[in-house]
């Protein structure tokens, strides 16, 4: 399995066409915390339409609800394609006691 953080607002493209691109060799998943959920809590029409077509490929989209939170974005602001976990922190612990790639954006 690849893991794929985005950090950074700026780099959503880089981090979709990354996440693409493993999504055709192995389970792929792209974890959104810090500045990075900015964007996705707009979510404009073209960056929906990849995210929903990574999904559909079989990737996964994880959202921060900490980061979420310390914005003073709600929770229910991002589009419902996206899963909600409590600290991309813990899951990045998580994949690499799991042996997870992780690659950090």
């Amino acid at each position: 399995m690849a893991l794929i953080v985005l950090k950074d607002e700026k780099k959503w493209l880089k981090a979709l066409k990354k996440a693409q691109k493993w999504q055709k060799k192995e389970e792929t998943t792209l974890l959104i915390g810090e500045e990075a959920v900015n964007t996705c809590i707009k979510c404009e029409p073209e960056l929906f339409k990849h995210l929903h077509q990574f999904i559909l490929d079989g990737g996964k989209v994880l959202v921060c609800s900490c980061s979420l939170q310390k914005r003073g974005i709600p929770s229910s602001r991002p589009p419902d394609i996206l899963e909600r976990i409590n600290d991309y922190q813990d899951k990045i612990r998580e994949s690499e006691k799991k042996g997870e790639k992780i690659i950090l954006l």
